[in-house]
């Protein structure tokens, strides 16, 4: 199971819960990207039984947030030739704290 959350168009978090050895591990992220994200889409590779009030919603195409055990995620950032640059964050404790860990840790890190 995961769940991603598009924070702001710089800015996504989430989580993800293993199946396997460490069963019932949350594992929380947050990745920053240096261009701002023009479009964003998601597909559940495993459709969910019921979808209550949210089938009146396109959760396909620029909804904020996804929740699924085989979601795939695509992200657009415009034509700007420049490199995209993505920073990466973890946290055993929240997403807030993956957040804080990105700001900490890797705020002032360039690729080189």
């Amino acid at each position: 199971m995961a769940c991603l959350r598009v924070e702001n168009d710089t800015l996504i978090t989430g989580y993800r819960i293993t199946n396997g050895c460490a069963r019932g591990n949350y594992t929380y992220f947050a990745l920053s990207f240096s261009k701002p994200i023009q479009n964003y889409g998601y597909t559940d590779k495993e459709k969910p039984v019921y979808t209550c009030f949210w089938k009146k919603f396109s959760l396909n195409t620029n909804f904020p947030e996804i929740a699924g055990c085989r979601i795939v995620c695509h992200f657009e950032f415009g034509h700007d030739p420049s490199p995209l640059i993505v920073k990466t964050a973890l946290s055993a404790v929240s997403t807030q704290g993956s957040v804080k860990n990105l700001e900490k840790e890797a705020a002032h890190k360039s690729f080189e």
